[in-house]
């Protein structure tokens, strides 16, 4: 018989209606009990809660780092699929050989023929000299100003397109389009025309460029009697008109003039039966008046808007991406957008053509070299800025569509603007 004290020492056993054991006994209980079925589910039971690990705990919020490599990701895979897709990328149109002689790249009407076969003794009867006189010299305050934003100034102002020189240089011209708010438009020899009404012949052709570096020794703009050159400090400018030989503007008068100065030089080209130079002089005072605007802003404490000292009311635009291309007249091509590339660098388009798979680019040497432009660009993902291109092309294929291209400053990759595909030429402007 058992010791009192033992028998007291012994913790309690507690079993419940169905006789399995319960509490800590639940291992002694079973060691002297046959097990039932019910009793050893209970025990596999309790193994497997005792076994049951901790739930993880929940993932870290995914940083705007991860966040922004995670969509780098998803659209470099989206680039991928999109070339794979359709023809192998461009070169872009700076890497471009030099346009070949007789292109598209030909600088519009001659300044007066070939100098070497000119009538001598006709033009010194038939010349006019222009004087065109202001009250500060015509490009004075130049040297205080970086030509780095006097140029930005020009790409972000869609009355101005600043397109790639066709000599193979490499280098940046902007020339002076026509138009209105919102829709500011020129030839492709980068000519406008004047008329006394929409419906009137051309009374003046006229063209004013910008350019960021000197013309080749041998070029006509360089090398022709007919160029006026003068400086940048002159108060007064002699300009000499001459009657032109070609047939196509038999009568017309041309004056031509340069104004170089050491990080920029100004062409000024007039055209008319008419002529008064009446274009020229308006344009010297708008030059004047952008260059005077982008030194104040640069003396400012906020110099990084000098650029956008000159713009028009609405530039740059808010709201979403646009692009349009049409055929406004039978053989051209143009191609309007509104959109930020992100970076300063080279917008240009591209022809495809989607009649057979895959996608083929058609003429793309003669497209990017007439539709590249440097364009206005913003980190704030809510503007746009203008891009408009115009070539003659001929006649388009049946399933035409246009992509646009961006080459970032700085050799960076190439990338597509426009959705997979590109978008489809519709035959006038109101498609």
């Amino acid at each position: 018989m058992p010791h009192p004290s033992s028998r007291a020492a012994a913790a309690p056993r507690s079993e419940d209606p169905t006789g399995a054991p319960t509490g800590p006994l639940l291992a002694a209980f079973a060691a002297r009990r046959p097990a039932g079925p019910v009793v050893l589910i209970g025990v596999l039971m309790g193994v497997l809660s005792a076994c049951k690990p901790a739930p993880p705990p929940s993932p870290a919020a995914p940083t705007a780092e991860a966040t922004a490599a995670a969509a780098a990701r998803a659209a470099s895979a989206q680039q991928a699929a999109i070339l794979a897709a359709g023809p192998p990328p461009p070169t872009a149109p700076r890497r471009l050989p030099p346009a070949p002689t007789g292109s598209s790249s030909a600088s519009g009407p001659p300044l007066a023929g070939d100098p070497s076969g000119l009538d001598v003794e006709r033009l010194a009867r038939s010349r006019t000299t222009f004087q065109l006189s202001t009250d500060a010299p015509m490009l004075g305050g130049l040297a205080s100003v970086d030509p780095r934003v006097l140029q930005a100034s020009f790409e972000a102002d869609p009355r101005w397109r600043l397109s790639l020189d066709q000599t193979g240089s490499g280098a940046a011209i902007a020339c002076l389009r026509a138009g209105a708010a919102g829709d500011w438009t020129a030839r492709p020899d980068g000519y406008l025309e004047e008329r006394a009404a929409p419906t009137t012949p051309v009374t003046t052709l006229f063209r004013a460029c910008v350019r960021f570096s000197a013309r080749p020794a041998d070029h006509p703009w360089t090398t022709s009697p007919m160029v006026s050159h003068n400086g940048p400090e002159q108060r007064d400018l002699t300009v000499t008109a001459v009657k032109l030989q070609q047939p196509e503007l038999a009568g017309w008068q041309s004056a031509a003039l340069t104004i170089d100065a050491p990080t920029l030089t100004v062409e000024l080209h007039e055209l008319s039966p008419t002529l008064d130079m009446h274009s020229s002089a308006r344009v010297l005072s708008d030059l004047q008046q952008r260059i005077a605007s982008v030194s104040m802003a640069l003396s400012r404490p906020n110099p990084q808007r000098a650029a956008l000292a000159t713009l028009p009311p609405g530039e740059p635009a808010l709201g979403a991406p646009t692009l349009r291309c049409f055929a406004p007249a039978e053989g051209r091509v143009r191609v309007r957008a509104r959109l930020n590339p992100g970076s300063p660098g080279w917008v240009w388009a591209r022809l495809i053509s989607h009649e057979n798979s895959p996608a083929q680019a058609i003429d793309e040497e003669r497209w990017a070299r007439a539709t590249a432009e440097r364009m206005g660009a913003s980190a704030e993902p809510g503007t746009t800025w203008s891009f408009d291109a115009q070539l003659d092309a001929g006649p388009l294929p049946a399933k035409a569509a246009v992509e646009l291209w961006f080459e970032p400053d700085g050799g960076g990759d190439l990338r597509m603007l426009t959705p997979p595909g590109g978008l489809p030429c519709a035959p006038d402007p109101a498609g």
